[in-house]
């Protein structure tokens, strides 16, 4: 279960460093954004979809995927100002019953990488990898969320037939997140 997500944008402007941001909840069930144009329903999604490794499903991989205003510029009051540092946060609920904050970076001032997940399990801070070279085994997000969600993720033969590899979570979260923009 998905209980909220929210961004902490920090951003130069004429009076020094400032923070932007949201932070959105989700009630059990069905939950249905609606807004004007511009309004942000849109950065809610793509923040939800990112902070879980799912940004594939727009179309784009890491920031890319993301409104400049969260890795760029962001224009408030007619101003435009740069981006310092941000970030995004999704708290669920997961099978297992445990609550688990799940933090990524999309722009920051330290030597990180931005395939990394921070895991918040209530008591300790780990993290979990995507989209690199350490998203397979034990070293994975995908694994972790399969596991805490008790989920058995299927494996899928190549076409030859002389491997297998396991289904991509995002094949399977594609059918939970609908955007309909018309």
């Amino acid at each position: 279960r998905i209980n909220s997500v929210k961004t902490s944008v920090t951003a130069g402007t004429e009076e020094g460093f400032k923070e932007f941001g949201f932070d959105h909840s989700f009630e059990p069930g069905l939950n249905i954004l609606t807004g004007d144009n511009s309004s942000g329903k849109s950065t809610i999604l793509s923040c939800l979809y990112y902070c879980l490794g799912m940004e594939q499903l727009m179309g784009s991989k890491g920031t890319n995927a993301l409104s400049p205003a969260l890795h760029q510029a962001l224009n408030f009051n007619g101003h435009s100002y740069d981006i310092y540092e941000s970030k995004c946060s999704v708290t669920i609920t997961a099978n297992d019953g445990n609550e688990y904050s799940l933090t990524r970076r999309i722009k920051s001032s330290e030597d990180i990488t931005l395939n990394e997940i921070a895991i918040f399990d209530g008591i300790k801070t780990f993290s979990k990898f995507v989209h690199s070279a350490r998203d397979h085994g034990d070293q994975g997000f995908y694994q972790w969320l399969a596991e805490v969600n008790a989920l058995e993720i299927c494996n899928v033969e190549s076409f030859n037939s002389e491997s297998t590899k396991p289904l991509y979570m995002q094949y399977v979260f594609a059918l939970a997140f609908i955007e309909q923009t018309k």
